[in-house]
């Protein structure tokens, strides 16, 4: 009867083991594949030519890991594109639509789809005044220039103020460094 038991609780582990890489799957199918170079900006004249099909609620919710503060209800996630970074690592990068602002979150999977890591690489961002805008770069799965700086939307004469620059890389273990370059 003890080994009965144990079985059956090895059992459920492997077929909701199986169920998670099943909707991981589906999670990726929504994403294409990157071509290099790729730029991430959002003018909010000229919105990007991306899927205009947000990524269902329920798949949003177990693989785009947010913090509570940038929550709000009317958040929107739309799949952008996918690459791999190495055997062990792959990326997907998510635009979303928020009360808050436009952003491309980079998010970093393991095969199983854990996420190792993510980040908000490029947007704009309105809660701040002046409002905030970055723009990104990726030369290669693992590298990107990150330009950051803001506008001040009250003086629509007033010159654009320094930026700065950022490089991006992402590690062998699926970790998102930044080093700054210097203001632009």
């Amino acid at each position: 009867m003890f080994l009965l038991n144990d079985l059956g609780v090895k059992l459920k582990i492997l077929l909701s083991t199986m169920d998670e890489k099943i909707l991981f799957k589906s999670f990726l199918s929504f994403f294409a594949e990157a071509d290099f170079p790729l730029i991430l900006s959002y003018d909010i004249d000229e919105p990007e030519s991306f899927s205009d099909d947000p990524i269902p609620e329920g798949l949003a919710r177990i693989f785009i890991a947010e913090e509570e503060e940038g929550e709000d209800a009317f958040n929107e996630y739309v799949p952008v594109v996918q690459f791999r970074l190495n055997k062990n690592y792959l990326a997907c990068i998510v635009w979303k639509a928020s009360l808050q602002g436009y952003e491309f979150i980079l998010i970093i999977y393991d095969n199983e789809g854990n996420i190792q890591e993510s980040d908000s690489v490029a947007g704009t961002y309105h809660i701040h005044e002046p409002m905030i805008y970055k723009i990104a770069e990726f030369a290669s799965p693992n590298r990107a220039v990150v330009v950051e700086g803001n506008i001040d939307t009250r003086n629509k004469d007033a010159n654009l103020p320094p930026a700065r620059k950022f490089i991006l890389n992402i590690s062998d273990i699926g970790e998102i460094n930044y080093s700054l370059v210097g203001n632009l």
